[in-house]
């Protein structure tokens, strides 16, 4: 069974920081002086969360580049430069610094794939994690699509290597909304993903997890047990291991990541399940999987329960 990270408290040497969050997920600390410290500090008591500056500043992604360079450092760079190009963008200025673990996380699974020349599209229209991922990997055709994602997509069968799907399949309404839903919209989108898609191409998928610890947590203060309540679908690991299947693509790779909150906030909760033998190896905040379209296609695992 799973154990929670072991996290430590400390002041950052030579910042503003009074905390640092780090463990068995970082081996160095990021760094923030002056008004990124007073930023980040800002951001994190709007959201009246100190452990979202914990982990900024803990640096819990331990990839880095030829220059050393964290990738939690490179984000936070990246979103930084991004804001003041486009001091418009209210969505990115309030996931900022939320997501600077996530998207950091995202470009350590993209770095697997060695993309370099590769056609991207990326589902959902440009934003910030568009410019900080063309920022690390700018040696690749990117292509956006706002279409409406039940739709189908203005491009040709087999046009892409590569089809990023982060942080939208959960709000993917069905074709024909009725007594209830049947993922239509979701399974339409999955499908389409997989028609684009040349042969021995990848799908990068990312959607909150919706029986993460934090979620669990939120249903036992009688609060809306979802990432976000405004969600139209929040999906658990092996729903969305299945939808991806029955639109014939392989998983290659799945995982949960802490990315918005860590174990340490629902260490009891985390001890109730490990000692009832429940999993607490899948309770991460964020889903990440990896999905690759090959012949023949999958078997898939199980079948959803859905209305008929």
């Amino acid at each position: 069974m799973g154990r929670a990270p072991a996290f430590k408290r400390e002041h950052v040497p030579g910042t503003d920081c009074k905390f640092a969050l780090h463990g068995q997920y970082s081996r160095q600390l990021v760094w923030f002086r002056g008004p990124i410290a007073q930023k980040v500090r800002a951001s994190a008591l709007r959201a009246r969360s100190r452990l979202v500056l914990q982990r900024v500043v803990g640096g819990l992604v331990s990839v880095s580049y030829g220059d050393g360079e964290s990738a939690s450092r490179f984000v936070d760079r990246a979103m930084a430069r991004y804001l003041e190009m486009h001091p418009e963008d209210g969505h990115a200025a309030k996931s900022y610094p939320y997501d600077v673990v996530r998207l950091a996380k995202t470009l350590e699974w993209l770095q697997e794939l060695s993309p370099r020349g590769l056609n991207i599209l990326e589902l959902g229209g440009y934003g910030v994690a568009s410019y900080v991922i063309e920022q690390r990997f700018p040696q690749n055709r990117y292509v956006r699509t706002t279409t409406d994602l039940r739709k189908d997509l203005p491009f040709a069968d087999g046009s892409f290597d590569v089809v990023l799907n982060m942080e939208v399949i959960e709000h993917v309404a069905d074709l024909e909304y009725a007594h209830a839903t049947i993922l239509s919209g979701v399974l339409h989108c999955l499908g389409e993903v997989r028609r684009l898609l040349k042969v021995g191409g990848f799908m990068l998928l990312t959607t909150p997890n919706a029986c993460s610890l934090l979620v669990l947590d939120r249903a036992l203060r009688l609060e809306p047990p979802w990432q976000y309540p405004f969600h139209f679908r929040e999906f658990t690991p092996t729903e969305i291991q299945i939808l991806v299947e029955q639109a014939g693509l392989h998983v290659r790779r799945f995982r949960t990541e802490y990315v918005w909150s860590s174990p340490e906030q629902t260490q009891s909760l985390f001890e109730f399940l490990r000692s009832d033998n429940r999993d607490v190896d899948n309770r991460g905040d964020d889903m990440f999987l990896l999905a690759q379209k090959a012949a023949p296609p999958p078997n898939p695992r199980g079948k959803l329960d859905l209305p008929i």
